[in-house]
C-alpha cells in the first residue's frame, strides 16, 4: 500500500514498464522526423525522415499477437489505478478499514462516490481525476473476472467480457477493444503525471481523449479532445544568444512553418541549438504563441536544457 510518492513509483514499476511499452499515452517522437528551421525565414527543411518502428523482433514471444494478451494488460492497468486510489486515500489521511490495508470494496465505494481526494497534480484537474476514479470503480467486477473467475474475448469484435459474481447475477459491463487500450493508456498516463509531478498540455489533452473513450464506464460528459497523430516531428532551430544572453523565439512563425511541412501532425517538439553545443527543448504547444524573449540564464518554465 503506497504511503508516499516513492512507494507508489516502486509499487507500480513493473506494470508501468509493460504498459508504457505496449500502450503509451503519447506517441514517441524518437527516430520519426527531424526538421531544420532556418532562423531567418523559419522555413522547415526535412533533414532526417525515418519511419518510427516499435519492433519486438528478437524478443521472446515476438510472434505473439497483442490481441492474444490484451486482457493481461487490462489487469495491469487496473492494478495501477487501484494503487493510485490507495495513494489518494493515504494522502488524505483516511484510515485503513481492515488492519493496515484498505479492502477493494472500500476503495471502490469511495471511488464511486467521488470521495477520493485527487493527488497532485490532479488537484488542478479534478475533472480528470473523477473520470479515472469512476472508471476504476465501474470495472471492478470485470477485473475480478480476470483474476478470480472466468472471462471471454469475442473473437470477432475483441470485446472483453466478464462473468457474474454469482450464477444468475449481473454480468459486468464489457470493455471493447478500443476501451481496453484506452484504459491502459489512462492508467500509464495518470501514473506518469503523478510521479513527474506536473501536467503538461500534451498529457492533459491525451488523458482527456482516452477518458472520452471510456465514457460508458465513468458516465461523465465528454471533454472533446482528439487523438494525437502517431508522428511527432522534432523541430531544430539554430540560434545564437544576444550579448545579454537573451533569445527571441517566434512561436507563431515556427508553428506555421511546421504545420506547412506536416499538416497532419498534432504535436511538435522544439529544439533550440546554441553555438556552444547546448540544446534547449520544449513541447511547441507550451511555447507562448507570440514572439517571446527570455534569458538563457533564467529559463521560463516551458523550456528546459536537454
Amino acid at each position: 500500500m503506497p504511503t508516499n510518492l516513492q512507494e507508489f513509483e516502486d509499487d507500480t514499476g513493473f506494470e508501468r514498464l509493460i504498459l508504457d511499452r505496449v500502450t503509451p499515452l503519447l506517441p514517441q517522437s524518437e527516430a520519426s522526423s527531424v526538421l531544420d528551421l532556418d532562423a531567418n525565414s523559419l522555413r522547415a527543411t526535412p533533414t532526417v525522415a525515418m519511419a518510427s518502428s516499435d519492433s519486438t523482433s528478437g524478443l521472446p514471444g515476438a510472434d505473439l499477437k497483442f490481441d492474444d494478451v490484451r486482457p493481461l494488460f487490462v489487469g495491469a492497468a487496473w492494478k495501477v489505478l487501484d494503487l493510485l486510489i490507495e495513494f489518494g486515500l493515504e494522502q488524505a489521511g483516511v484510515a485503513a478499514n481492515q488492519g493496515k490495508r484498505f479492502t477493494f470494496g472500500f476503495k471502490v465505494q469511495r471511488a464511486r462516490a467521488g470521495s477520493v481526494q485527487p493527488v497532485a497534480p490532479f488537484d488542478r484537474h479534478p475533472d480528470l481525476w473523477l473520470r479515472l476514479a469512476h472508471t476504476y470503480a465501474s470495472t471492478e467486477e470485470l477485473r475480478n473476472s480476470l483474476v478470480h473467475r472466468r472471462y471471454t474475448v469475442d473473437q470477432l469484435t475483441g470485446d472483453l467480457q466478464g462473468s457474474p459474481r454469482e450464477p444468475g447475477g449481473a454480468v459486468p459491463r464489457s470493455l471493447s477493444k478500443d476501451e481496453q487500450t484506452a484504459l491502459c493508456q489512462a492508467a500509464i498516463g495518470a501514473a506518469d503525471v503523478v510521479i513527474r509531478g506536473d501536467m503538461p498540455t500534451r498529457r492533459v489533452e491525451q488523458l482527456r481523449w482516452v477518458l472520452d473513450l471510456l465514457v460508458s464506464h465513468h458516465a461523465q460528459p465528454t471533454l472533446g479532445s482528439s487523438s494525437a497523430h502517431a508522428l511527432i516531428p522534432v523541430l531544430r532551430l539554430r540560434l545564437a544568444p544576444e550579448s545579454s544572453n537573451e533569445l527571441t523565439l517566434d512561436a507563431g512563425g515556427i508553428r506555421t512553418s511546421a504545420q506547412a511541412a506536416y499538416a497532419d501532425a498534432t504535436y511538435f517538439d522544439l529544439e533550440v541549438l546554441l553555438p556552444d553545443g547546448r540544446v534547449l527543448a520544449a513541447p511547441l504547444e507550451d511555447v507562448p504563441n507570440r514572439p517571446v524573449t527570455f534569458s538563457i540564464d533564467s529559463l521560463p518554465g516551458w523550456i528546459q536544457w536537454k
